[in-house]
């Protein structure tokens, strides 16, 4: 049988069809490249323009991709990048770090994280240069008798990025 026959005994051609009636075939990620960052004046004149790459990040979700903090001198974009933190630095206009990749901690050294929700994971600007991320995880440890212990925790933190 040829692949170029249909089941009616037609001609089939993915050129010919239409692709949102092919399942399977319609991709529905939204493809991030770069975020350009842009200083404006009261005036509206440009004080200073950059850009970074985001290295063509899929999501199929197209709302917002990462978050800022601007003290007036440095912006700092940082986004989630599956279970892992990205965070880019410009300083007065100039790209001083590039998607630098930060891995998701425990302060208790005594801990391991078994599993992180990825789905779970949410990052936010909160103040100056501070931001906030929480999520789910499944955290193994040592309990008191020597033996492994499992959690599931939902985890809050503070970040601070710069100095």
């Amino acid at each position: 049988m040829s692949p170029m026959m249909g089941s009616w005994g037609n001609y089939y051609s993915p050129l010919w069809s239409n692709p949102y009636l092919r399942p399977g075939q319609v991709a529905n990620d939204y493809k991030f490249l770069s975020a350009q960052m842009v200083l404006l004046e009261e005036n509206g004149s440009v004080l200073w323009e950059n850009s970074l790459s985001l290295d063509n990040q899929s999501r199929t979700n197209p709302g917002k991709f990462g978050e800022l903090a601007f003290d007036g001198q440095n912006l700092y974009f940082m986004y989630l990048d599956e279970k892992e933190l990205k965070l880019s630095h410009f300083r007065d206009g100039e790209l001083l770090m590039e998607n630098e990749t930060f891995e998701i901690q425990l302060i208790n050294e005594q801990e391991r994280i078994n599993e992180t929700q990825e789905r779970s994971l949410n990052l936010m600007w909160w103040y100056d240069n501070y931001y906030l991320l929480s999520g789910k995880q499944k955290i193994r440890y040592i309990q008191e008798d020597g033996k492994q212990g499992n959690r599931d925790v939902y985890f809050f933190t503070k970040i601070k990025v710069g100095d």
